[in-house]
């Protein structure tokens, strides 16, 4: 349910993101990508990276509510990428995945 809810809201959070992050907003969200990246090649848990990114784009989507919804997520989220943290190729594939989200930001 958690997956299914996330795709219904983070594609136009992102989409909004893209529409109204500043650059300051682009240089948090490559930091916590690359904590991700960082996290990851030493085989420490990636999930409060992943966190931070999704609460970023939250942030620069500039709406309040969708900031509310992260943060109201964000126990299950964690929950959630904890069991992740465990799948080297969940933890890769949504590595990927999140500079693709971050070059579509980046472009606007």
């Amino acid at each position: 349910e958690l997956y299914e809810f996330r795709l219904l809201l983070e594609p136009g959070v992102a989409a909004k993101a893209a529409e109204r992050a500043t650059d300051d907003d682009i240089v948090a969200m490559r930091a916590a990508l690359d904590g991700y990246e960082a996290a990851m090649a030493a085989g420490e848990p990636v999930s409060p990276h992943d966190i931070a990114f999704h609460r970023l784009i939250a942030g620069a989507a500039q709406n309040s509510i969708y900031l509310k919804i992260t943060d109201a997520l964000s126990d299950l989220l964690i929950s959630a990428r904890k069991a992740t943290d465990m799948i080297p190729t969940a933890v890769h594939s949504a590595s990927v995945d999140h500079r693709e989200i971050l070059d579509a930001i980046s472009a606007g």
